[in-house]
């Protein structure tokens, strides 16, 4: 993507940080640290994932060349039934088999744990959304 900027032209790049802001019951007694919260992070690092890479994103666009490199991040608090929940509910589901099959987690305790998504008392810190951008240098005369 920055190969295919313009001199002086910005990128903006968004990317989740699964890591670094978790559930804590004991600061919030309404937060839910979820098994398959735990599940899906296992999974996906084991296939590859770095679970922290929007935090990284500055220093990949500062290590490609970029100028006037900005970040900034933001965490919401998720409830029960609503759009952030949903999304994760979706994200669990598509990794449902690989979870149980590898013992991450029983088929039981996955499917109380999506329940429990949905009640109205649930609440969970989203993960961390890092906004990265950064402008190709402009053409400079030799």
């Amino acid at each position: 993507m920055i190969d295919a900027l313009k001199p002086s032209g910005w990128i903006v790049v968004e990317e989740f940080d699964a890591v670094t802001c978790l559930p804590d019951p004991a600061v919030n007694g309404r937060e839910a640290n979820l098994r398959v919260r735990r599940a899906f992070g296992e999974a996906l690092t084991a296939r590859g994932v770095d679970l922290h890479c929007g935090r990284l994103l500055a220093h990949e666009l500062k290590g490609n060349g970029l100028e006037q490199v900005g970040v900034e991040a933001t965490v919401s608090l998720w409830g029960g039934k609503s759009r952030g929940t949903s999304l994760m509910k979706l994200h669990f589901e598509e990794m449902r088999e690989p979870m149980v099959n590898s013992g991450l987690i029983s088929a039981e305790e996955f499917e109380a744990d999506l329940k429990r998504i949905d009640e109205e008392d649930f609440l969970m810190p989203s993960p961390m959304m890092w906004t990265a951008w950064g402008m190709k240098p402009a053409f400079r005369k030799s």
